[in-house]
């Protein structure tokens, strides 16, 4: 009496693996391996808070630097500064300078 091959033995197992691992690896990537990033940026003054936000791919330059320029813009905006975008570069500036007290978090984009 002779028995039947089993699975393994007849390759139909070994034939599934490339296809299961590639299903797997393609599962994990999507589900894990985000590029988008999100900062967020708040400077608080006597008058009020003001936050500021930017997105865009992570590892960005200065994507950080957009949010400070952001939450600059309300400020000023709130402020009615008569230049606005001077306002803002110069707000920005001082930030970096730390003459600005600002709170900067950057972390992936939560879907």
């Amino acid at each position: 009496m002779t028995r039947a091959p089993s699975p393994i033995e007849s390759g139909a197992v070994r034939s599934l693996s490339p296809l299961l691992l590639t299903i797997i690896v393609c599962a994990l990537a999507a589900a894990g391996c985000r590029n988008d990033a999100h900062c967020t940026a708040e400077i608080k003054d006597g008058k009020g808070t003001y936050k500021g936000v930017a997105e865009g791919k992570k590892g960005q330059p200065n994507l950080d630097r957009e949010a400070k320029r952001d939450a600059c813009r309300q400020k000023c905006a709130a402020d009615k500064a008569p230049m606005p975008d001077a306002c803002a570069a110069r707000c920005t500036v001082d930030i970096d300078a730390e003459k600005i007290g600002a709170r900067v978090t950057c972390s992936d984009r939560q879907p």
